[in-house]
């Protein structure tokens, strides 16, 4: 019978700490007017994170951009061609970064330029739905750099207008929820060592 119930309990909290998420994810929103900050960086996974990325970057709302995750198979050449830069000033703005793989493996390559670079506020660009556990990570790796959210909701890929529909939207949130709350065990561990 205990068991049971602690079966309800634990699948109680997992179903609120999802929806407190999925709320999270669909309240946050591209920034309007914004301050500037040192530098942005975005994370590979989307054109509409690089085009935001690089919109932000034309905006001189940080002084240089770093794209994190590039295919090493990429030459910096074709990345700057990909994105459409014929700006040679612009194009010397932006650094490629290719160590990263997965998200923590982001937050370490934007930890070392990060700090390689002394800056202390940074433009974070990601999707809504992939913010939280990025965010997260990258607190582990910079804990005393001001971090702000900058999510990118693309609708425009055959992909993302899936998320639209209401099960397929549904499924990548539980996904990247579930990314989160072992991120979220990671950083808890951390504090507790580092508390």
């Amino acid at each position: 019978m205990k068991l049971r119930y602690h079966l309800y309990s634990l699948c109680l909290i997992l179903l609120v700490g999802f929806i407190a998420f999925a709320i999270l994810v669909e309240t946050n929103r591209e920034q309007r007017n914004i301050r500037k900050a040192d530098a942005i960086i975005v994370l590979t996974g989307g054109h509409a994170r690089l085009k935001t990325a690089l919109q932000l970057l034309k905006q001189q709302k940080g002084a240089r951009l770093l794209i994190s995750g590039v295919n090493k198979n990429l030459d910096d050449a074709a990345v700057i061609h990909a994105l459409g830069i014929n700006n040679k000033e612009l194009a010397q703005k932006i650094d490629i970064g290719r160590q990263a793989s997965n998200t923590a493996e982001n937050a370490t390559e934007a930890a070392e330029w990060v700090k390689k670079n002394n800056y202390n506020s940074v433009y974070i660009v990601t999707n809504d739905y992939h913010m939280p556990r990025s965010m997260l990570e990258l607190k582990l790796t910079l804990p005393n750099t001001q971090l702000i959210a900058y999510p990118v909701k693309d609708y425009n890929s055959i992909t993302q207008r899936l998320r639209h529909l209401n099960f397929a939207r549904f499924f990548l949130l539980n996904c990247e929820y579930v990314k989160y709350l072992k991120t979220s065990g990671k950083a808890i561990i951390n504090a507790i060592n580092h508390g």
